[in-house]
């Protein structure tokens, strides 16, 4: 299961925000007025392959159980077999474990 999480970072400066990982992250936003970055967070349980990505390319393919976190987009899937026909139907880039 995905479940989103949002946090808020107290940042002085947008110069400082647009350089912190999560900023061009989806669902993240900075506010200048309250100095606040607010990043989105998946948090992914369960039993089953996570496919984490950033639209372009893999960032992880995991068989897991627990807990897993990303700021990156994340798809979940019972088999490797399924998680690999979905790489390749959305023509993304996949070096991971190579």
């Amino acid at each position: 299961m995905i479940k989103l999480i949002s946090k808020s970072l107290n940042i002085s400066t947008g110069v400082e925000a647009q350089a912190h990982s999560a900023f061009n992250k989806e669902g993240s936003s900075y506010n200048g007025v309250t100095k606040e970055l607010t990043i989105t967070q998946k948090e992914v349980t369960g039993e089953d392959w996570r496919l984490i990505h950033d639209g372009k390319k893999v960032v992880a393919l995991i068989e897991g159980q627990g807990i897993t976190y990303t700021l990156d987009r994340c798809l979940e899937f019972k088999t490797e077999k399924e998680a690999l026909a979905e790489i390749d139907k959305m023509g993304l880039i996949n070096e991971v474990g190579k």
